[in-house]
C-alpha cells in the first residue's frame, strides 16, 4: 500500500474538520479581536441607521409643521365649513331638480293615462250606447210582437165575451138562482126568470115553453 492519509467516516459527515486537536481547540473558541471589530462595526451601522431615521423623521415633522392647516387650523376650519355649505346647496338644488323633474313626469302621465281613459270612456260610451240602441230596437220589436199578439188575444176574448154577444142583439135567460137556461126543458110555467140584455135586466115569467118542431111542453 503506500504513504496515505487515514480518513474516517466522521471526517466526511461532520460540519467542521481539524487536523489536531489544538486547531480544533481554535476553531471551537472565537478570536476577541476580531468580535469585538465585528461588534464595533454593528453599531456604527446602527448608529448611522437610527441617525438617518431620526433625521427622515425631523424632517417629516418639520415640513408637516409648515403646513398651514396646522398654523392656522381656523382658516382649514372655515374653508371646510364653506366647502360642506357649498356642497349642501349643490345638493339641495340637485334635489329640487330632481323633484321638479319628477312632478313634470308625473303630470305629463297623468295627462296621458287621462287622455287615454277619456278616449276609453268615450269608446265605452260610444260602444254602450250602439248596444243600446239594438237592445231599444229588440225591446221594441219585442213589444210590437207582443202588442199585436195581445190584440189578436183581446179581439178573440172580446168575441168570446157575453157582454159582446149581447151587443150583438142576443139575450141571455137566467133563472132566479142564477142559472143559465140552455133548454125548454130547465124552466116550467110560472117561473120567475132574468132576461140579460146589452144594457140590463128584463124580468120575466114563464107561460108556457115549446120545443123546435113545435112541441109544447106543459
Amino acid at each position: 500500500m503506500g504513504h496515505e492519509t487515514d480518513f474516517t467516516l466522521c471526517d466526511f459527515v461532520a460540519d467542521l474538520r481539524a487536523p489536531t486537536p489544538s486547531a480544533a481547540a481554535e476553531l471551537c473558541t472565537p478570536n476577541m479581536l476580531e468580535m469585538y471589530a465585528q461588534l464595533s462595526y454593528y453599531e456604527s451601522r446602527q448608529k448611522t441607521a437610527m441617525k438617518k431615521i431620526i433625521d427622515y423623521e425631523r424632517q417629516r415633522v418639520d415640513y408637516l409643521g409648515s403646513k398651514r392647516v396646522l398654523q392656522t387650523p381656523e382658516v382649514f376650519i372655515d374653508n371646510k365649513k364653506t366647502m360642506l355649505m357649498m356642497l349642501e346647496k349643490q345638493l339641495m338644488d340637485r334635489v329640487d331638480l330632481l323633484i321638479k323633474e319628477s312632478l313634470h313626469s308625473l303630470d305629463m302621465t297623468e295627462s296621458r293615462l287621462n287622455g287615454k281613459m277619456n278616449e276609453k270612456l268615450s269608446e265605452s260610451i260610444h260602444s254602450f250606447e250602439k248596444i243600446e240602441g239594438k237592445v231599444e230596437e229588440k225591446y221594441k220589436a219585442v213589444l210590437d210582437r207582443k202588442k199585436n199578439e195581445l190584440s189578436i188575444m183581446a179581439g178573440k176574448l172580446h168575441a168570446l165575451d157575453p157582454l159582446s154577444v149581447l151587443s150583438r142583439g142576443y139575450s141571455v135567460a137566467l133563472k132566479e138562482d142564477g142559472k143559465t137556461i140552455k133548454k125548454t126543458g130547465d124552466v116550467k110555467k110560472d117561473d120567475e126568470l132574468n132576461i140579460r140584455v146589452t144594457d140590463g135586466t128584463i124580468k120575466a115569467r114563464v107561460t108556457g115553453s115549446e120545443k123546435n118542431g113545435g112541441k109544447k111542453n106543459g
